[in-house]
């Protein structure tokens, strides 16, 4: 069999590091009609473009290639990636990847009409378990990456935890050209870009005998940066390799070509699990980012199902403001070019706003930038989202039976919903003494929360409120008897130690320190201990953003405790707020253990004053090793001490070695284990770090200069803002159901203190779908957009087999099919008497499409 060497021209096309958006954007067209004009006028050279967002741009700015480029696309000559962005994958939620997908999938299908069966993401510092699973189910074959394993190359099986299956290909070392060196151990050439990859070592993760090799100069680099770095153009090194080795074939490829055949191959080496990210970004770049990324996609996933709900109930939901919407490349400023939403194309371009700003880079040059217009553009998603919220909540008020003030909350889970309801109300009515109440007649249990203007936050313990579906609970003056509550806290003080406890969890903090120093589990009869629960430390940082490398010749500086307040006992929750300072930063803990569950909240907030170089962590309950903790990956839970085998930091800018085992990038939980119990932690916050001799800590904040650009340090002065919700259960994190109780914390109910208008025909409490079963999940609920129904997105979250049965008005007017993620491909469902049923394989996700009996 004769070795093939296969090159791919190409340039890693990054959204936001070379530059802000737009001018990545032009770069990228620039570049690309370079190499479509090489394909023009060649007969065998190829092209990857990698996303399809530089794909579409480039056909806005010139028309006139599209023609050029579906035939080539068609001829096999240009292959384009599937996924709209490069996102990450350890740090974006499931349902975002998702989305992703289906805008680049639909978009290839429309423009250039393929079926793309590629996506290509070389620069992504991780991979998620359940990667396979998503990409199988919008039928792509082939995934292309690159960094974070394999140096030499590979073609390997990535199987997900459902049993779904993707090819991966790992470049020879990088995502950029490099030469294959016909010794085993080629020499270190002093030129990083010259690094070689022996033949041998390349071949054995090549077993069908085509190599695959980036013709990149890496990052937006155009043929002429590759002749500057090579010393060359692609083309005469390739004609220079050639002439020399005669033996082997080196040919132009496309990646679709060189993994076709491995598709009939079954000795490839099969891998599951995560491989962790080899960078530490999570807590710097703009630190709050992720933070409101996060609270984003749960807004989102409430907002378009409440527009289901509206269009269920024949609701209207889009405000009077929605014609005059704007996209994702608008610009305020008056002589810019505006990029007005369509009409009908409201929630997907929500979705994409979002979508488009999770792009793997934040830093780079003019990263301030980046960050600037990431978070703007994710303002005008919370805008837009919230003003569809409150006008379909007001609609749906005025359609209500009955007269007088109410708080309608709407729950967006597919299981009714007990706890602490969030609700404000005008200042002056909360001093009134208005309250909610429940269908007893008795005001439901409040108690305040914070002041926010002229508005009064504050919770209400309710039960039930009905799946998908709404509540109302009047709003009148509260000399009314109020229901008594369950567990109430009591505080103590006994010399240095104050005891917060009820019948479910009891917490001690040392008033010497400040610091937690257990919350014991009082139905399981465990303790959980950490070192100093709560207590914050600074480390003097070396590295930049990604390296993570503290200087070991300056001890950390510690927190000092200034005051403790007095503590607060209500009806709901015991609290008490710790006054702290660190490096001259203010710092407030609030620490509050509720009456209604075993739930303890740990919040901080630092005045950050925006000092460069330092790392700021905060000690959390642990366990006694990582064997004993998981955390949230999109859609699934990894345990911290298990991995895909190779794993690794690749380049010198990457995380060391030493700190790979112990920095971590988490999705909404993490989990530790005793022997007699469970802690769940729920978190918005995605950096963690462990180490035997300081436990479990959150990485909140990372003060680096960025790597792209060591002029531009990440200060996040300003205030900044952490909660932990720590929840004591099951010691597995699949019985503890980590993953259902993450949900339930992060998307609650929203309520709006409303009017009803008297002559409305609605119940007062109603659910339009509810699913019955066990450990099957929503995780989505959308109106199907061009086609007429509904799409319900289901997951087992528990890792075992689980029949769901969808009822409710919902499922009762409508047909049920199961389909892909692109929601193609029907497969109708058969109805029991009381709803449609389906069984779901342990982690399976699952599209469900509910039409009408007509359509």
């Amino acid at each position: 069999m004769t070795t093939t060497i296969g090159y791919v021209p190409t340039s890693h096309l990054d959204l936001f590091w070379l530059g802000d958006y737009k001018t990545c954007l032009e770069r990228g067209a620039f570049v690309i009609k370079q190499y479509l004009d090489r394909c023009l006028e060649t007969e065998d050279e190829t092209f990857l473009l990698e996303t399809t967002v530089f794909a579409d741009y480039f056909l806005r700015k010139h028309p006139e290639y599209r023609e050029h480029l579906v035939r080539l696309v068609q001829e096999q000559r240009v292959e384009v990636g599937t996924a709209y962005v490069d996102r990450w994958e350890n740090l974006i939620l499931g349902e975002s990847q998702i989305r992703n997908i289906q805008f680049g999938k639909r978009w290839c299908k429309e423009v250039l009409g393929i079926d793309n069966r590629l996506t290509t993401h070389p620069d992504l510092p991780g991979l998620a378990p359940q990667t396979a699973q998503l990409y199988a189910q919008a039928g792509v074959d082939f995934y292309v990456t690159s960094r974070k394993l394999f140096p030499s190359g590979a073609v390997w099986q990535h199987r997900a935890p459902d049993g779904s299956s993707l090819l991966m290909l790992n470049y020879p070392r990088h995502y950029i050209y490099t030469e294959i060196a016909l010794e085993d151990a080629p020499p270190e050439p002093e030129d990083w870009w010259r690094k070689k990859v022996g033949l041998r070592q390349a071949l054995e993760g090549f077993p069908l005998g085509t190599i695959l090799i980036a013709g990149s100069a890496a990052d937006l680099t155009d043929r002429e940066t590759f002749r500057e770095r090579y010393g060359d153009y692609l083309e005469g090194l390739i004609a220079e390799n050639r002439r020399s080795h005669p033996d082997l074939n080196f040919v132009y490829t496309i990646p679709s070509k060189v993994l076709q055949p491995y598709l009939d191959y079954d000795k490839l080496p099969v891998y599951e699990g995560e491989v962790p990210s080899v960078w530490g970004v999570a807590a710097d770049e703009e630190v709050a980012f992720f933070r409101r990324d996060r609270a984003l996609e749960s807004l989102l996933l409430t907002t378009e199902t409440l527009a289901a709900v509206a269009d269920s109930l024949k609701l209207a939901w889009l405000p009077a403001s929605s014609p005059n919407w704007q996209g994702v490349f608008y610009e305020s400023a008056f002589y810019a070019a505006k990029d007005p939403i369509q009409a009908g194309e409201e929630l997907a371009e929500l979705w994409r706003m979002h979508v488009f700003t999770q792009d793997h880079n934040g830093g780079g040059y003019e990263g301030s930038l980046s960050s600037f217009q990431k978070r703007v553009m994710q303002q005008r998603c919370f805008d837009y989202a919230e003003e569809i919220v409150q006008t379909t909540l007001s609609n749906l008020a005025q359609q209500l039976a009955g007269s007088g003030s109410v708080a309608l909350a709407f729950n967006p889970d597919g299981r009714a919903w007990s706890g602490a309801l969030k609700a404000a109300m005008p200042k002056e009515r909360w001093e009134a003494g208005e309250r909610l109440t429940g269908a007893s007649g008795a005001a439901l249990p409040a108690q305040y929360d914070q002041e926010a203007g002229d508005q009064v936050s504050f919770y209400t313990l309710v039960k039930d409120i009905p799946a998908v579906g709404y509540q109302t609970f009047p709003v009148v003056p509260a000399d009314l008897s109020v229901q008594a509550v369950e567990n109430p806290c009591s505080v103590t003080t006994d010399g240095n130690t104050t005891v917060i406890s009820n019948a479910l969890v009891a917490l001690s903090l040392d008033r010497i320190s400040g610091a937690v120093t257990a919350i014991a589990d009082r139905q399981r009869g465990c303790t959980w201990r950490g070192h100093n629960i709560g207590q914050l430390a600074a480390y003097v940082e070396s590295g930049s953003d990604v390296t993570l490398r503290l200087d070991e010749s300056t001890p950390p500086a510690l927190e000092v405790l200034e005051r403790i307040e007095e503590p607060e006992v209500g009806p709901l929750f015991a609290r008490i707020r710790i006054h702290k300072r660190l490096l001259d930063a203010a710092v407030v803990q609030t620490i509050t253990v509720w009456n209604h569950s075993s739930r303890v909240d740990l919040q901080t907030q630092i005045r950050w004053w925006g000092a460069h170089n330092w790392q700021l962590r905060q000690a959390l309950p642990s366990a006694a090793g990582i064997d004993d903790i998981a955390y949230g990956t999109p859609f699934y839970g990894s345990a911290w001490s298990s991995y895909v085998p190779g794993s690794a930091p690749r380049n010198p800018d990457e995380i060391l070695v030493a700190d790979y085992h112990h920095y971590r990038e988490v999705q909404n939980w993490l989990h530790l284990r005793q022997s007699d119990g469970g802690l769940t932690i729920a978190t918005l916050h995605p950096g963690f770090y462990y180490d035997d001799a300081h436990g479990l800590q959150a990485v909140l904040m990372r003060t680096s200069p960025s790597c792209g650009d060591h002029r531009l340090f990440w200060e996040n002065a300003g205030e900044q803002t952490y909660t932990f919700t720590l929840l004591t259960g099951d010691a597995d994190w699949q019985q503890a159901d980590a993953q259902r109780l993450a949900m339930h914390i992060h998307r609650p109910p929203i309520v709006q203190i409303t009017s009803r208008a008297g002559n409305g025909s609605l119940p007062d409490s109603q659910s339009l779908l509810r699913l019955e079963g066990e450990s099957v999940q929503l995780s989505a609920l959308y109106p199907a957009g061009a086609q007429a129904g509904i799409v319900v997105r289901l997951v087992e979250t528990a890792g075992k087999t689980d029949t769901v049965t969808l009822q409710g008005p919902m499922a009762a007017e409508n047909k049920a099919s199961a389909t892909n993620l692109l929601e193609e491909d029907p497969h109708s469902l058969t109805k029991e008497a009381d709803g449609w049923s389906l069984s779901l394989a342990p982690w399976r996700i699952q599209t469900v499409l509910l039409t009408p009996e007509e359509a």
